[in-house]
């Protein structure tokens, strides 16, 4: 064997054994998450917050804020996927307190349910909430306990444990 080829077969498995490394890594930490998020057991987090969040404000089916606000701000989103949630749990507090608590703008929530049928579960109970003029509420929750995206996190359990 060739020193060139010797050479090219160390690289190729020093390099197989890195790509390895960073796989257990990333599987590693993606498990860590821990928390309670997704999980059908225990109190959901945020319930002070998201009561605090929407108290006092008008909600109908699944418009919140005044009726009459002179914007509507339409969000669609599903309740699995994890940008709709990171931007909701970032985005809602500041957008509730300065535009739709003082009636400059009323919020619309269209849920897509586009990332599988546990995302048409929880689309229904977020209908059904709206029937009770809790949606935003029962949506809010659903995202500050939010699981990771396509593990069946959205179970009958988890859907009673928030509602």
């Amino acid at each position: 064997m060739t020193e060139t080829r010797r050479q090219r077969l160390w690289l190729l498995g020093a390099s197989a054994v890195v790509v390895a490394a960073i796989v257990v890594i990333v599987i590693a930490i993606g498990r860590a998450g821990g928390g309670t998020a997704g999980t059908t057991t225990g109190t959901p987090e945020g319930i002070a917050a998201t009561r605090a969040l929407f108290a006092g404000i008008p909600q109908r089916g699944v418009e919140l804020g005044a009726p009459h606000a002179p914007v509507t701000v339409t969000e669609y989103a599903d309740l699995q996927c994890p940008f709709c949630g990171k931007s909701a749990r970032d985005r809602w507090p500041e957008i509730v307190r300065r535009f739709v608590r003082p009636g400059r703008a009323k919020l619309v929530f269209r849920n897509l349910a586009f990332l599988g049928a546990d995302s048409l579960d929880g689309a229904r109970m977020a209908a059904a909430a709206a029937l009770q003029k809790r949606m935003w509420q029962f949506v809010d929750l659903a995202y500050r306990n939010q699981g990771e995206e396509g593990t069946g996190w959205i179970t009958d359990a988890y859907l009673r444990r928030i509602a």
